[in-house]
């Protein structure tokens, strides 16, 4: 009996020294995190509330606390979070954060399980007609998603383009003679489009139109091949 009641008091005792060595840890590592979420709640509020600039800070303090790899990084979903409010910032217009959300979303530790495809290229369709730096690369960068990401461009360009944007037209144009997004590269689909952007004075859309409208002429005073 002294023999066992010894054991068992040695076994309690092992236990009163482990559950402080880790249980310690582990709380000083919750109130660290919490105490990190606390900071930045106000800035989370002000980003859901239209300020650009703090979903920018929000997004790169966690991109940056997504660095590491492992365990406590996939659980805290940093990668996620950073996509999430980079998304948040892309939406309202800023090119840096369709920027990092592009560049989160290429890496293999991000957890994506807000921010859906759907949603991206979404954000990055209204990026590229509204002009946002880089809107329309970090588009067609994403095309290889799948064709379903060009259908969906095809038809957001053309429903703005018919709205008045001039730039979407360019778009437009550009899809058509490249036979994307359902479009097809032909006069009736790629002239009308890039005279569009051509009268609002968009950057290369008079050459392309010229270039189109001189290969309709050619053809048209080409005689057909000897039967």
């Amino acid at each position: 009996m002294a023999v066992g009641g010894l054991t068992r008091r040695s076994r309690e005792s092992s236990l009163g020294i482990l559950v402080p060595i880790i249980g310690v840890p582990l709380v000083l590592l919750i109130a660290v995190f919490s105490t990190c979420d606390v900071r930045k709640r106000s800035a989370k509020h002000a980003c859901k509330a239209g300020d650009v600039q703090q979903c920018l800070d929000v997004a790169k303090y966690y991109e940056d606390k997504s660095d590491g790899e492992g365990i406590l990084n996939f659980a805290m979903s940093n990668p996620d979070t950073a996509t999430a409010y980079y998304f948040r910032a892309c939406k309202l217009k800023s090119s840096v954060g369709c920027d990092g959300m592009m560049k989160m979303n290429g890496d293999s530790n991000s957890v994506r399980t807000t921010t859906s495809t759907t949603d991206i290229a979404d954000a990055l369709i209204a990026a590229c007609a509204d002009e946002v730096d880089n809107g329309c690369k970090n588009l067609d960068s994403y095309m290889s998603e799948g064709d379903w990401v060009a259908n969906r461009s095809a038809i957001a360009f053309k429903k703005s383009c018919d709205g008045g944007n001039a730039h979407a037209c360019y778009l437009v144009g550009n899809m058509a003679s490249r036979n994307q997004g359902g479009l097809h590269n032909n006069f009736d689909e790629v002239l009308p489009a890039f005279d569009k952007a051509c009268a609002a004075h968009i950057k290369d859309s008079c050459e392309q139109a010229k270039s189109y409208r001189d290969e309709q002429a050619k053809r048209q005073t080409t005689p057909p091949p000897a039967p």
